[in-house]
Protein backbone atom coordinates (compact mmCIF):
# COMPACT_ATOMS: atom_id res chain seq x y z
CA UNK A 1 0.00 0.00 0.00
CA UNK A 2 3.09 2.23 0.87
CA UNK A 3 4.81 1.89 -2.22
CA UNK A 4 1.25 2.40 -4.07
CA UNK A 5 0.99 5.88 -2.64
CA UNK A 6 4.63 6.67 -3.09
CA UNK A 7 3.64 5.90 -7.11
CA UNK A 8 0.67 8.36 -6.92
CA UNK A 9 2.18 10.74 -5.21
CA UNK A 10 5.48 11.08 -7.91
CA UNK A 11 3.17 10.70 -10.85
CA UNK A 12 1.72 13.72 -9.48
CA UNK A 13 4.25 15.70 -9.12
CA UNK A 14 5.87 14.02 -12.21
CA UNK A 15 2.48 15.38 -14.37
CA UNK A 16 1.50 18.79 -12.75
CA UNK A 17 5.47 19.96 -13.47
CA UNK A 18 4.75 18.52 -16.85
CA UNK A 19 1.60 20.61 -17.33
CA UNK A 20 3.41 23.86 -15.22
CA UNK A 21 6.27 23.35 -17.91
CA UNK A 22 3.98 23.12 -20.69
CA UNK A 23 1.59 26.36 -19.46
CA UNK A 24 5.09 28.10 -18.74
CA UNK A 25 6.24 27.93 -22.50
CA UNK A 26 3.05 28.40 -23.72
CA UNK A 27 3.64 32.25 -21.94
CA UNK A 28 6.71 32.58 -23.16
CA UNK A 29 5.81 31.85 -26.69
CA UNK A 30 2.98 34.55 -26.26
CA UNK A 31 5.85 36.82 -25.19
CA UNK A 32 7.60 36.57 -28.23
CA UNK A 33 4.65 37.09 -30.56
CA UNK A 34 3.94 40.14 -28.37
CA UNK A 35 7.59 41.24 -28.97
CA UNK A 36 7.38 40.80 -32.90
CA UNK A 37 4.22 42.40 -33.51
CA UNK A 38 4.36 45.34 -30.97
CA UNK A 39 8.36 45.92 -30.56
CA UNK A 40 9.25 44.81 -33.94
CA UNK A 41 6.89 46.02 -36.70
CA UNK A 42 4.93 48.71 -34.82
CA UNK A 43 8.19 50.08 -33.18
CA UNK A 44 10.16 49.90 -36.64
CA UNK A 45 12.81 47.66 -35.57
CA UNK A 46 13.35 45.18 -38.18
CA UNK A 47 16.97 44.91 -37.54
CA UNK A 48 15.84 42.29 -34.46
CA UNK A 49 14.08 39.72 -36.73
CA UNK A 50 16.40 37.41 -36.00
CA UNK A 51 15.32 37.68 -32.45
CA UNK A 52 12.11 35.68 -33.58
CA UNK A 53 13.38 34.15 -36.56
CA UNK A 54 15.29 31.45 -37.02
CA UNK A 55 17.45 31.50 -40.68
CA UNK A 56 14.61 29.84 -42.23
CA UNK A 57 11.09 29.45 -41.83
CA UNK A 58 7.79 28.03 -43.74
CA UNK A 59 4.82 31.01 -44.05
CA UNK A 60 2.15 29.01 -45.11
CA UNK A 61 -0.40 31.49 -46.84
CA UNK A 62 -4.43 30.03 -46.20
CA UNK A 63 -5.43 32.41 -48.92
CA UNK A 64 -3.95 30.76 -51.89
CA UNK A 65 -2.61 27.92 -49.99
CA UNK A 66 0.80 28.03 -50.95
CA UNK A 67 3.55 27.15 -48.81
CA UNK A 68 6.89 29.20 -49.09
CA UNK A 69 10.62 28.81 -47.36
CA UNK A 70 11.77 32.34 -46.34
CA UNK A 71 14.78 33.71 -44.55
CA UNK A 72 14.84 36.34 -41.94
CA UNK A 73 15.93 38.73 -45.48
CA UNK A 74 12.85 37.51 -47.26
CA UNK A 75 10.89 38.60 -43.97
CA UNK A 76 12.47 41.99 -43.72
CA UNK A 77 11.98 42.74 -47.34
CA UNK A 78 8.16 41.87 -46.66
CA UNK A 79 7.76 43.71 -43.92
CA UNK A 80 9.77 46.88 -45.09
CA UNK A 81 7.74 46.70 -48.53
CA UNK A 82 4.47 46.73 -45.95
CA UNK A 83 5.64 49.80 -43.96
CA UNK A 84 6.55 51.47 -47.15
CA UNK A 85 3.19 51.43 -48.88
CA UNK A 86 1.22 52.18 -45.00
CA UNK A 87 3.99 54.39 -43.39
CA UNK A 88 1.83 54.55 -40.51
CA UNK A 89 1.10 50.91 -40.00
CA UNK A 90 0.15 49.60 -36.23
CA UNK A 91 -1.21 46.09 -35.58
CA UNK A 92 -3.32 45.67 -32.68
CA UNK A 93 -3.35 42.62 -30.61
CA UNK A 94 -7.40 41.40 -30.09
CA UNK A 95 -7.11 37.62 -28.75
CA UNK A 96 -4.04 35.63 -28.48
CA UNK A 97 -4.24 31.52 -27.10
CA UNK A 98 -1.07 29.74 -26.89
CA UNK A 99 -0.80 25.98 -26.28
CA UNK A 100 2.10 24.05 -26.04
CA UNK A 101 4.56 25.46 -28.86
CA UNK A 102 1.62 26.81 -30.94
CA UNK A 103 0.13 30.89 -30.86
CA UNK A 104 -3.01 32.14 -32.34
CA UNK A 105 -3.36 35.71 -32.61
CA UNK A 106 -6.00 37.76 -34.26
CA UNK A 107 -5.19 41.09 -35.01
CA UNK A 108 -6.49 44.00 -36.88
CA UNK A 109 -4.28 46.36 -38.65
CA UNK A 110 -4.31 50.57 -39.52
CA UNK A 111 -2.55 52.32 -41.79
CA UNK A 112 -3.04 55.03 -44.71
CA UNK A 113 -1.82 53.35 -48.40
CA UNK A 114 0.85 55.89 -49.31
CA UNK A 115 2.40 54.22 -51.81
CA UNK A 116 2.07 51.07 -54.33
CA UNK A 117 1.01 47.42 -52.70
CA UNK A 118 0.75 44.17 -54.32
CA UNK A 119 0.25 45.88 -57.42
CA UNK A 120 -2.15 48.30 -56.17
CA UNK A 121 -1.37 51.97 -56.73
CA UNK A 122 -1.32 54.49 -53.76
CA UNK A 123 -5.11 55.62 -52.92
CA UNK A 124 -4.27 57.87 -50.51
CA UNK A 125 -6.92 55.58 -48.43
CA UNK A 126 -7.28 54.34 -44.54
CA UNK A 127 -7.27 51.22 -44.00
CA UNK A 128 -8.70 50.72 -40.65
CA UNK A 129 -9.90 47.38 -38.51
CA UNK A 130 -8.24 44.86 -41.27
CA UNK A 131 -8.43 41.57 -39.42
CA UNK A 132 -5.89 39.54 -40.07
CA UNK A 133 -5.10 35.56 -38.29
CA UNK A 134 -1.86 33.86 -37.64
CA UNK A 135 -1.27 30.40 -36.24
CA UNK A 136 2.77 30.58 -35.20
CA UNK A 137 4.58 27.45 -34.05
CA UNK A 138 7.68 28.51 -32.30
CA UNK A 139 10.65 25.82 -31.26
CA UNK A 140 13.54 27.17 -29.01
CA UNK A 141 12.18 30.98 -29.01
CA UNK A 142 11.77 31.47 -32.24
CA UNK A 143 8.68 31.20 -34.91
CA UNK A 144 9.62 28.16 -37.14
CA UNK A 145 5.63 27.95 -38.80
CA UNK A 146 3.34 30.51 -39.46
CA UNK A 147 -0.45 30.40 -41.07
CA UNK A 148 -1.48 33.40 -42.23
CA UNK A 149 -5.16 34.43 -42.81
CA UNK A 150 -5.82 37.97 -44.22
CA UNK A 151 -8.95 39.65 -45.11
CA UNK A 152 -7.67 40.41 -48.26
CA UNK A 153 -11.12 40.96 -50.15
CA UNK A 154 -11.76 43.58 -47.52
CA UNK A 155 -8.23 45.46 -48.10
CA UNK A 156 -7.93 45.76 -51.85
CA UNK A 157 -11.78 46.93 -51.15
CA UNK A 158 -10.40 49.99 -48.67
CA UNK A 159 -7.35 50.67 -50.80
CA UNK A 160 -9.65 51.51 -53.73
CA UNK A 161 -12.17 53.55 -51.37
CA UNK A 162 -14.86 51.15 -51.90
Amino acid sequence: MMKLCVQVILFSVLFGCAGKAKDQRAEENKKVIKHYLLDIINGRKLELLSEVFPEKFVRHDLNDRTDTWMTVADQHKRLSDLINAFPDLQYTIDDMIAEGDKVVVRTTWTGTQKNTFMKTESSGNSINGLSEIVFYRLENGKIVERWTQLDLFSLFKKMKGE
